[in-house]
């Protein structure tokens, strides 16, 4: 059989990042730039062809040059312009929850299909930092059976082969054979003779072979073209050909048949590179990871309801495409600058303040359908407060609930000095009396004399229900939590449960949690420590080893202060202060009453440039770790992406504990220990060293400042997704009014 003429497949192409160097606003406005100097180009040019995804860059020529836009879609009916991608915009694929990857496709493929009657089937990400290993069911999913990609590239593995998942789900993929998705302005011969002498060790006899200038949009130049025409003549023997990434593809798949070629075969996760980016802007991400769960949250109440009370589909999708958008692979991973940074956490902001006027709105209508009557006490004094619960999720949530009112409208001054002795009464959706226990309020005005009261009880809501619950004042003796126990514990500084116990004695290094009263973490406990690190936002940009594992210790934190706050039938805490160097860390360690997990909370105030700061917790070095697209078990690897939970196991596999954040994305494992990096300190979009001789000092530190973290963990049988979903979208609570008479 005659070997085929070796094809290289010219792909012209302009990434843009519409966020970066520049804010949102350049960014997409030279989108719109570049759309227009490709149009006049490929007039010139009738043999050009060019590769264009993200509906996002589409939806702003269709909103602002519609003109244009009905030139592409005649391109695309010509054959010129390849639709590709699939999705809103290239997003990070590592970080991002599986709703927000599939919710990329769902609105790119729509869009595509409306607008240009296809949907494409090769997926492409020019510049993204690693991949999940589940891309490849979530591609399949929405139509799409190969896969372009730039990162990572390493010359040892191969560069054309079938990507397959944990689930066994497969794509052909490709990665550049050399260089990446663009080029200088002067490249095109040294780039076409790199290929020419690498393509004897390719499989194939198709190159796909991506040129441009890339970032800030631009793409292709008449010089490139030039130098192409020049390269091809003076190698005949190369059939050079303007293409697209569907066109390479059934190239590759014809000749795989044809030649009965056999490609090598990868399994799991494309990872990993530039790790620094899953710790880098902790603001940026706290910010990013709130919106995407109140969206998730706001969704799936609204599904829950009846059609005719659903939310309109633009709005959510509106709030889903602000989501995506800060999704994008120089967002997310905090790799842009400043202002448009401090943009983009304007924008999540504006997204959270309208998911929670949304669900006031939707909530008040819920409880306009619902005959909303509350106890009214005897006397000159108003009715109890009525709560409205709801359970968005698909399953039954047991566990606590935290509601706080005015018991009237002015302070109760015949309780002057002994709050603790107002008559309260909580009442269940049944009308029942139920356990309570009195919890701190948030305000700290006149703390004796009392006005509103926070209460803290043990709620069963059935999946995507709910119901009334009431505060207020009853008659007699207090109220709250009859028939329950105070648990007590035999050292200071400690709080317990019945499941579990926490205790953190000032001037150690480590808070101990017991369950059954065996360490649940082993060694010192839960400790943070101080490793240096002095790489830019994202980490080692050429793979270096040490950006990889962060192994130099700077210095262990110290239990400074440690409080018992709470201490009571339902729930107690604990208020522990590390301190370390010029940075300090509050936490506040919950257990409740029949709970299989310790919360925390912790307030950071984080001022050490050159480090980052981790949580360390020993039991195992072996981890089941939530990732986009499902559950990824790794070893120890360094630095490492997740999600909303991590569950560690020793080393014979057996399960140790459960991990679960409302905002951290980056974790390692080795030596018995799990950790979760906190907070790193790093310049904006500095992509060498932080050394002094390099980098003024008058330049800002990304993280420098405050940070709040949420987070649990577990007992090693508990359901720790579930009590994941739970940490980030919490049960919807609010006070409604009664109905009228």
């Amino acid at each position: 059989m005659n070997s085929p003429l070796l094809t290289f497949h010219l792909a012209a192409n302009s990434h843009l990042d519409p966020v970066w160097l520049w804010d949102a606003q350049e960014g997409l406005n030279e989108a719109i730039s570049t759309i227009r100097t490709m149009l006049t180009l490929m007039e010139e040019r009738p043999e050009l062809t060019y590769i264009r995804g993200e509906s996002l860059i589409y939806e702003q020529i269709l909103k602002h040059d519609p003109k244009s836009f009905k030139r592409i879609q005649e391109l695309v009916q010509e054959g010129r312009w390849d639709v590709v991608g699939g999705t809103y915009l290239q997003p990070d694929l590592n970080l991002p929850a599986t709703a927000t990857l599939h919710k990329h496709f769902e609105l790119g493929q729509r869009f595509f299909q409306e607008h240009f009657s296809r949907r494409p089937s090769v997926g492409w990400s020019a510049d993204c930092f690693g991949h999940t290993a589940f891309l490849p069911d979530i591609l399949q999913a929405h139509g799409l059976r190969a896969y372009a990609y730039g990162r990572p590239a390493r010359g040892d593995e191969p560069k054309l082969f079938w990507w397959e998942s944990p689930n066994g789900q497969r794509v052909l993929a490709s990665n550049y054979v050399t260089g990446w998705y663009g080029c200088e302005r002067d490249e095109i011969p040294r780039r076409l003779d790199a290929y020419l002498a690498a393509a004897v060790a390719e499989p194939v006899s198709h190159l796909l072979i991506p040129f441009g200038l890339g970032n800030h949009g631009g793409g292709p130049t008449r010089r490139h073209l030039n130098d192409i025409v020049s390269w091809a003549e003076a190698h005949p023997d190369v059939r050079v050909e303007y293409s697209g990434l569907h066109r390479y593809f059934a190239a590759v798949k014809a000749e795989l048949e044809d030649q009965n070629i056999d490609l090598p075969v990868i399994h799991g996760e494309l990872n990993f590179c530039l790790r620094g980016v899953y710790a880098s802007a902790l603001r940026i991400k706290t910010s990013y990871r709130k919106a995407e769960a109140a969206v998730q949250r706001l969704e799936a109440f609204s599904n829950a309801q009846p059609e005719a009370s659903r939310l309109p589909v633009a709005t959510l999708e509106d709030l889903w495409k602000r989501v995506l958008f800060n999704s994008f692979h120089d967002i997310l991973p905090g790799t842009s600058i400043e202002r448009a940074l401090e943009e983009q956490l304007q924008q999540l902001g504006g997204i959270q303040s309208q998911v929670r006027e949304l669900e006031r709105t939707a909530l008040l209508g819920v409880a306009e359908q619902m005959h909303v009557e509350v106890p009214s006490p005897p006397g000159d004094r108003p009715c109890a407060v009525p709560f409205l619960v709801f359970n968005p999720h698909l399953h039954a949530y047991r566990g606590p609930l935290e509601m706080e009112a005015s018991l009237d409208y002015r302070p109760l001054h015949e309780y002057a000095g002994r709050p603790d002795e107002v008559p309260v009464e909580v009442r269940d959706p049944a009308g029942n009396r139920v356990p309570f226990q009195l919890i701190p309020t948030e305000h700290q005005f006149m703390p004796q004399l009392p006005w509103r009261c926070r209460v803290l009880i043990e709620a069963q809501i059935a999946a995507q229900g709910g119901g009334i619950y009431s505060i207020g004042l009853g008659e007699g003796e207090i109220e709250n939590a009859p028939n329950l126990e105070v648990h007590t514990h035999s050292e200071p500084f400690s709080i317990s449960s019945n499941l579990l116990s926490v205790c953190a004695a000032p001037g150690s290094v480590g808070v101990r949690i017991n369950a059954a009263g065996r360490p649940l973490l082993s060694g010192d406990g839960l400790s943070v420590a101080t490793f240096a690190d002095g790489f830019g936002a994202w980490g080692g940009l050429y793979d270096e080893p040490e950006a990889n594992v962060f192994d130099q210790l700077v210095a262990t934190w110290t239990i400074a202060q440690s409080a018992v706050l709470e201490h009571g039938p339902l729930r107690s805490s604990l208020w522990v202060r590390f301190e370390s160097g010029k940075s300090r860390v509050d936490f506040t360690f919950r257990v409740c009453k029949d709970r299989p997990a310790v919360d925390w909370e912790a307030r950071l105030f984080f001022d050490e440039p050159g480090t980052r700061i981790k949580l360390r917790l020993p039991g195992g070095d072996l981890a089941d770790f939530d990732v986009p697209g499902g559950v990824l078990r790794r070893g120890p690897s360094g630095e490492v992406p997740g999600g909303c939970w991590v569950l560690i196991h020793d080393s014979e596999g057996q399960a140790c504990f459960g991990f679960a954040s409302d905002c951290l994305y980056n974790f390692s494992a080795g030596d018995g220990v799990f950790a979760a990096t906190l907070v790193r300190s790093s310049r904006y979009t500095l992509e060498m060293r932080d050394t002094p001789e390099i980098v003024s000092p008058h330049q800002p530190v990304i993280d420098n400042g405050e940070f709040r973290i949420r987070g649990l963990i577990s007992l090693p049988s508990a359901d720790l997704p579930k009590l994941a979903l739970e940490l980030e979208q919490p049960p919807l609570i609010m006070p409604v009014p009664p109905s009228r008479a």
